[in-house]
């Protein structure tokens, strides 16, 4: 055999072994990519109460704008509204860590929207969140607050209740009543903090973003 032809068959076979080793490479690393760069959503369950009757295009709209903001955590919020309330989501548990009776959770997180609320009750506040409620709400709305603050501060009524729904289910995922000195659970909004929120700009930090994500996986399996 031709020396010359049998160096340039050596030389052609070696040029696509190189080639196959290459793509080989590629192939898993761009596999190793999708599976450590992008993880799919989580999915929270949540039961929604809307005793205040709220206008549909207003309640839609906030639970899209609610449903924005976890969208950015990763997390995937799937709705319900049911028509009449459960035995188990009734009444108010102020149910503490220390004093749950059993480790057994609801697989989905309960929110009630009430039409008003008495002066005396939390004082200033548009909601409150019961992060270890065994029954009941996890999470209570005062829509006539809701709808004050949106008008004092010149936000849509959809944006203000879609962003205080968001802030009390982070309460409700992060286990605790504590808030942020910035983003989206800090305690008290001022103008600079609503202009955000109509910008649809505040949201979650990312150490709590990566907590709620933690929180959702183990919450239908604590």
């Amino acid at each position: 055999m031709n020396h010359s032809f049998l160096r340039f068959c050596q030389a052609f076979i070696l040029r696509i072994a190189l080639l196959a080793t290459a793509l080989s490479i590629s192939g898993v690393l761009a596999s190793t990519k999708t599976r450590h760069e992008i993880a799919p959503d989580e999915m929270l369950h949540i039961r929604l109460y809307d005793r205040a009757r709220i206008p549909a295009g207003t309640l839609q709209c906030a639970i899209i704008e609610t449903s924005r903001i976890f969208k950015a955590t990763k997390i995937k919020l799937e709705w319900e509204r049911p028509s009449v309330e459960s035995p188990e989501d009734c009444g108010v548990d102020f149910t503490s860590p220390a004093a749950r009776r059993t480790h057994a959770e609801r697989q989905y997180l309960v929110i009630k929207i009430l039409p008003t609320v008495a002066a005396t009750v939390a004082p200033g506040a548009l909601g409150f969140a019961l992060p270890y409620a065994e029954a009941g709400a996890h999470i209570t709305l005062f829509y006539d607050r809701v709808a004050a603050t949106a008008r004092d501060w010149g936000v849509a009524p959809y944006v203000a209740l879609g962003c205080v729904m968001a802030h009390e289910v982070g309460h409700v995922l992060l286990r605790s009543s504590g808030h942020s000195s910035i983003g989206l659970m800090q305690p008290r909004w001022n103008e600079v903090t609503w202009h955000l929120v109509s910008q649809g700009l505040l949201g979650f930090l990312p150490e709590e973003k990566a907590r709620m994500r933690q929180r959702v996986l183990r919450f239908s399996s604590p």
